[in-house]
């Protein structure tokens, strides 16, 4: 392995430390919802790190939100890149005293006691603002942070522009408003050179997988991480398969997840 490859793995050696909670640890009966600040509040409690998705508002600013429209979750119709982060901001949540979150007001909250994952999976056909946005939210930030995103374009930008962020590209066989070609396994192959990730995160229905195999043993020796875990029969295959997981709190059947001690010093783990 080349001095490079160790340097990359020894840097995003933390996405394999700990599970992580997508929005948080939610508990919907206790009017707790992912991507909430009280989901992120009980996975910091946990030490579970957490992922969080960044979503672009229409004044260009990135704040959390885990549904690709509003009129589930809020009183709002529509996308959250037709308004203004304060608008999106003054929302509640499904009737709770809960309000839709800056990615800045929640990375501040966080501040480096767990890892976090910053999801770029909505960005509109040009991700450069969404990019922009993100980078202003975690200027000053000191833990262990990362961004994850199908586009590779997004991933390349923060190589360029974001160097100490730890990057990891999203492997999925699901329509996630892509292309058919861009659902292709050949397109996922040139999407993950062109992205030259730290880390992939891989959708459990590509499990198991000829190709995650040899990303995890051979020459680069990548972090694999699995992602959604909604039951003990998706965790024995993430942890069969992969590195490490992400799973969601939101299903029915939850998996028996193991607390996680708090990072003691997050600026050791954020280091190269």
């Amino acid at each position: 392995m080349s001095t490079k490859h160790r340097l990359l793995q020894d840097y995003a050696s933390w996405v394999t430390s700990r599970p992580f909670a997508r929005g948080g640890v939610a508990d919907p009966s206790a009017g707790i919802i992912e991507h909430s600040l009280g989901a992120v509040e009980r996975a910091i409690a946990t030490g579970h790190g957490v992922v969080l998705e960044a979503q672009l508002t229409f004044d260009n600013d990135a704040v959390v939100f885990g549904e690709a429209r509003l009129d589930r979750l809020t009183g709002l119709s529509g996308e959250v890149r037709e308004y203004s982060s304060s608008r999106i901001q003054a929302l509640q949540l499904q009737g709770t005293d809960e309000t839709v979150q800056s990615l800045s007001a929640l990375l501040l909250e966080i501040g480096g006691q767990v890892p976090v994952l910053i999801d770029a999976r909505r960005p509109p056909k040009d991700p450069l603002p969404l990019c922009f946005a993100i980078r202003r939210a975690m200027e000053g930030y000191g833990g262990p942070i990362g961004v994850i995103a199908l586009d590779p374009r997004i991933l390349r930008w923060f190589k360029q522009n974001s160097r100490r962020v730890a990057r990891g590209f999203v492997a999925t066989s699901r329509n996630q408003g892509l292309p058919w070609w861009a659902r292709n396994r050949l397109w996922r192959l040139w999407a993950m050179w062109r992205a030259q990730p730290d880390f992939v995160a891989v959708d459990l229905q590509l499990l198991p997988s000829p190709v995650v195999d040899r990303l995890r043993v051979r020459k680069r020796k990548l972090p694999v991480l699995a992602w959604t875990v909604r039951s003990e029969a998706d965790r024995a295959v993430a942890e069969q398969h992969a590195d490490n997981y992400i799973y969601a709190t939101e299903a029915a059947s939850q998996p028996d997840l193991p607390a996680s001690a708090p990072v003691e010093d997050p600026r050791v783990l954020a280091s190269a």
